[in-house]
């Protein structure tokens, strides 16, 4: 499978919503709002991690709200991991279920995957995608 896809997704999820171009960068860890969406009938788990710089910017842009709490920062990595993701899907052309979004909270990376791939957006606004391809597809 092309994980690039899931890369894709992303970068067009953000240029469509927030008219904002993500800069690919080296595979970072960082801390922030990490959430997950499994491809049901995939075997595959996408992970997003998202700095409180990014979820910031994506609420001001989209909500209005200059200053999130942080279960609305929350709710919006949840959504943006369910944008990112559904994008991908149909980019792959697949007909797996997405699961609900799962929130972990505010951490530095899950604890284990197979592929990242990390974006800037602006200075200190990270976003970091990972992907686990599960043992028992």
């Amino acid at each position: 499978m092309d994980f690039s896809i899931l890369k894709s997704a992303f970068i067009d999820i953000l240029e469509n919503t927030i008219q904002i171009t993500p800069e690919e960068i080296p595979a970072t860890s960082h801390s922030g709002y990490l959430s997950s969406i499994e491809l049901i009938g995939m075997g595959i788990i996408s992970y997003a991690n998202y700095s409180q710089e990014f979820l910031k910017i994506f609420s001001k842009i989209m909500l209005g709200d200059e200053n999130p709490s942080q279960d609305m920062m929350q709710d919006i990595a949840n959504e943006c991991c369910n944008l990112i993701t559904g994008r991908a899907k149909m980019l792959m052309e697949s007909s797996a279920t997405l699961s609900i979004p799962k929130h972990y909270g505010y951490i530095d990376t899950p604890q284990t995957y197979d592929h990242s791939f990390s974006f800037l957006i602006k200075p200190n606004a990270l976003v970091s995608l990972y992907i686990e391809i599960k043992e028992d597809k």
